[in-house]
Formats: C-alpha cells, structure tokens, sequence
C-alpha cells in the first residue's frame, strides 16, 4: 500500500467527519489529522515495523491550537461505557489487506458509540482523562501489591517474620491463601518470640 492509496481509505471511511465539519488537514508518512475547530482525530498507522493502528481524539479550547485532553480510542470507549469495545480496541493491529476491514470498524465505532467526542462534548473528555488516570492509580497499586508480595516472600524465606508482617498486612486487597496464611504464621511467631 502506498500513501495515496491509505489517504484514499481515509476518505473512503472517514468521510461522514467532513459532512459534520471535520477536513483531512495532515497527511504523511501513513499519519492522518483529521479535524474540526473544536476536535482533532489522528488515525496513524504504522506500515513499517509494528502495522499498529493508533488513533487519538482531541479537543482543544476556542482558538487554540494545541488539543487539551488527548483520549485514545480506547480510553474514550471506555468513558462511554464500552468497555469490551475497549478491551478490543486497546492494542489493533493490521496487515495492508487487512486494513480496509480494520478502519471500517474504526469508522463505525467513532459513529455508534463515540459520536460525543466527535461534537467535542467535554464530559465525555473529562470522563476519558478520570478513567485514564483511575487506570494509571489502579497499575501503580499492583505493582506496589506485586512488589510487596515478592519482598514478603522472599522475608519468608529469611525468616524475618517482622518484614513479612509488615508488608503483607499494608496490603489493602485480599491476600491469596498462601501469603494470608504466610501472614498469619509470621503474626503468630512475631508475638510469641516477643
């Protein structure tokens, strides 16, 4: 596929965006900005290496030209609500071939379920930015769950029963049976070598 061919499946999918305002102002290199004075969509494709489907949605403030709040597809499915829509869209891949069905059902996503981001409604922006971040929090509090677990683990094993108290019972979710058990029996020896 060459760019003129991938600008014309631009066209060809994307089209009902520019009946509502929206116009193709970049192209390059298999990127696309697609957008309008309030909104900016960007559909990247990366044709060389990864054949990863990117596609972001903008809003920006009355003229400015820099979007404030930037979603991914993803992002923005799941500030809708769609979330299994989400989970499939997170990570999209695509062959040449394949790449016609891949941004057709891109296309008709943006149009059922995301057609408030197109309009640049700013509830739904600000619901994608507190879903992004939730998502963040949640991913720094299992790495700190997973690396308190490795370290009582491994205290386990040392025998430094304090150590193991001290970071399992900091953990706010509940334990798995070995390491609530683990707990337990490290709690127990604490207190009876005290």
């Amino acid at each position: 596929m060459n760019q003129q061919e991938y600008d014309q499946l631009i066209d060809k999918k994307f089209g009902f965006l520019y009946n509502s305002g929206f116009s193709r102002t970049q192209v390059q290199d298999f990127h696309c900005v697609i957008e309008s004075e309030r909104v900016r969509i960007q559909i990247a494709y990366d044709c060389h290496r990864s054949f990863e489907i990117l596609v972001e949605f903008g809003l920006r403030r009355q003229g400015e030209a820099a979007s404030v709040c930037v979603c991914s597809i993803s992002e923005c499915l799941r500030a809708v609500n769609e979330t299994a829509a989400a989970q499939r869209f997170s990570f999209m891949q695509a062959t040449h071939e394949m790449l016609d069905e891949v941004l057709g059902l891109i296309a008709g996503v943006i149009r059922q379920s995301l057609w408030s981001f197109v309009v640049g409604e700013y509830s739904v922006y600000a619901n994608a930015e507190n879903e992004r971040k939730r998502a963040w929090e949640k991913y720094v509090s299992d790495r700190q769950r997973q690396e308190a677990v490795s370290l009582a683990r491994e205290a386990w094993y040392l025998a430094r029963y304090d150590r193991v108290v001290e970071l399992l019972s900091g953990i706010s979710e509940p334990l798995d049976n070995a390491d609530r058990l683990r707990l337990k029996l490290a709690s127990d020896r604490c207190r009876t070598s005290r």
